[in-house]
């Protein structure tokens, strides 16, 4: 189902696309400035064409939907589901309807979430050590004169990537030119 309303909605976005990237030229053509074109009289227009046209896109889809549904042959397909076999929960009553099911507690479940987070938080701590400490060796070790940070283009990693890069570009010359060597 997940890919037919993908289809659905990709197919119903074509005209709200083309006349908001019409509406969107002429007002660039019209105004001098982005907020006057962003206040376009007609903008309010097209704000409400949005609102119907999403209100009979959802129509559609619920009657797409239902209709492949039934071909499909998977109308109330949650009656007849089971419980994953590897699921141990505590039995008890639904809230719903009293018919017995299989719980997982809410206490556990927080539990596992905290740890997962605590695990999570662990690893980001590693990973700006391990950040860290590679600066430092760049810093000291390799005697690269440039402040200890955590910048994504500091000069340290690009002059080190581009030294090995140098490195793997020479050898593939090389290499390609004893080839071409030996084959003429």
């Amino acid at each position: 189902m997940y890919f037919l309303f993908v289809g659905h909605y990709t197919q119903w976005l074509i005209w709200p696309g083309i006349i908001g990237l019409i509406l969107q030229i002429v007002a660039a053509c019209t105004y001098d400035s982005y907020k006057e074109a962003f206040n376009a009289p007609y903008m309010g227009i097209y704000s409400c064409f949005i609102v119907i046209w999403g209100a009979y896109m959802l129509q559609y889809w619920k009657r797409l939907e239902k209709r492949t549904a039934l071909e499909w042959g998977t109308n109330d397909f949650e009656d007849n589901e089971t419980d994953r076999a590897d699921f141990k929960g505590t039995r008890m009553n639904s809230h719903v309807n009293g018919l017995p099911i299989l719980f997982f507690p809410e206490e556990k479940r927080a539990s596992y979430i905290h740890q997962s987070y605590l695990v999570v938080f662990l690893l980001v701590r590693v990973v700006c050590c391990m950040l860290y400490v590679r600066r430092l060796f760049l810093h000291t070790v390799m005697s690269l004169s440039c402040p200890i940070s955590f910048g994504p283009l500091d000069s340290p990693d690009l002059l080190l990537s581009y030294y090995i890069y140098s490195m793997i570009i020479a050898q593939h010359h090389h290499t390609n030119n004893n080839i071409y060597i030996l084959l003429y």
